[in-house]
């Protein structure tokens, strides 16, 4: 058997709970560095805006929000804590799309 023939499987094989243990304390830790790095960001880019710059820049936000650019509003609604996600109403705030017609299309 070749070696590549070998190792053809072994992505197949479920993980030790060692291995699993490994896996998830690696994925922890990177999580862990990545939010305090995503804060260092975040406090670094308020320490250094004034507040006129960071009212020009909400303004340019709310502006492209109203025009239609989603991730603008999304951005905005979920600073607010009005996002659909983070109301947990148990509503489903998904959009469902019908095409009326669409079967007379079909082969």
């Amino acid at each position: 058997m070749s070696e590549k023939s070998s190792r053809k499987g072994a992505n197949l094989r479920p993980p030790t709970s060692e291995e699993a243990r490994a896996r998830g304390r690696a994925g922890g830790l990177a999580s862990a560095r990545k939010r305090q790095a995503l804060k260092s960001f975040k406090d670094a880019l308020k320490d250094g805006l004034t507040p006129a710059e960071q009212d020009v820049m909400l303004k340019a936000l709310k502006r492209n929000a109203s025009r239609g650019n989603l991730p603008s509003l999304e951005f905005l609604l979920k600073m607010i804590g009005e996002h659909p996600d983070q109301l947990g109403d148990g509503v489903d705030h998904s959009i469902h799309i019908t095409i009326d017609g669409a079967d007379d299309y079909a082969d």
